[in-house]
């Protein structure tokens, strides 16, 4: 049996303590109770938070497996257009916006908090990590099992086409030396492998309907203007932040 990987501190499973630690509780939070209270909160949010993101590499590893399964049959002729796969397209449309909306709606908390060490560097630094995070989470938990299956639909569609070209090809070279009354039958064998070949043609390889791609880039969209009007409100315009991070690094270096 595969070993299990360890369980790693993530930015949604013991770190908002550890963030909350960092960034500095404002001043009127440090007394005993309200501190009590905030890291408390922030462990419970970390741990019900770091699920789903353990369960990211549990549907990465099932996609994975479930694409690999060499028993697996693409139905060709499915109503979806993608060989039967559309549904799980789907499903990881929406466990990816799910991800990103939520650790978009930590972000926009962390940012609106007012940290005593908001000033600090490596405090903007991992402002900044926490304002891309959940961008990158999304992107990996719709993408890279999407790829997978994309490469067993590419496959399975090529495998079949060259299976209907030499069906059809046999067919060809009966058809020249056939007596009539196999004539007819070969030539409606040979439009039936056209018809089927030219519905494979139009299958597609992404599991990805146009409704839920419509869907996706509008929270995508929505959630990356939130992240800008945090970025902004905490820091200005881009270039000017960007440009003060920059130069810090460099003093740093020195």
């Amino acid at each position: 049996m595969e070993a299990e990987p360890p369980l790693v501190s993530t930015p949604t499973t013991a770190s908002p303590c550890e963030m909350g630690i960092l960034f500095g509780l404002p001043p009127n939070y440090q007394a005993f109770w309200p501190a009590a209270t905030s890291y408390i909160g922030f462990f419970v949010v970390g741990f019900v938070c770091g699920i789903p993101v353990r369960g990211i590499y549990g549907v990465w590893r099932v996609v994975v497996a479930f694409a690999d399964d060499k028993t697996l049959k693409v139905n060709y002729a499915a109503h979806d257009g993608r060989g039967g796969m559309q549904f799980l397209g789907e499903a990881l449309m929406k466990f990816a916006a799910v991800t990103l909306t939520m650790g978009v709606m930590i972000a926009w908390y962390i940012f609106r908090m007012k940290w005593s060490r908001s000033d600090n560097l490596y405090v903007k630094l991992a402002l900044l990590f926490w304002e891309a995070w959940p961008f990158i989470l999304s992107t990996f938990v719709l993408l890279v099992p999407s790829v997978r299956i994309h490469q067993r639909l590419e496959e399975a569609k090529r495998e079949e086409d060259d299976r209907l070209q030499e069906k059809i090809r046999t067919i060809e070279s009966q058809v020249d030396n056939a007596l009539p009354q196999q004539t007819e039958g070969l030539l409606k064998s040979y439009e039936h492998y056209k018809e089927r070949r030219a519905a494979l043609d139009r299958m597609r390889t992404w599991p990805f309907g146009y409704l839920s791609k419509i869907n996706y880039g509008g929270i995508f969209a929505t959630d990356s203007l939130i992240a800008a009007a945090n970025a902004i409100e905490k820091w200005g315009p881009g270039t000017a932040w960007v440009g003060k991070l920059i130069q810090a690094l460099e003093n740093i270096g020195k």
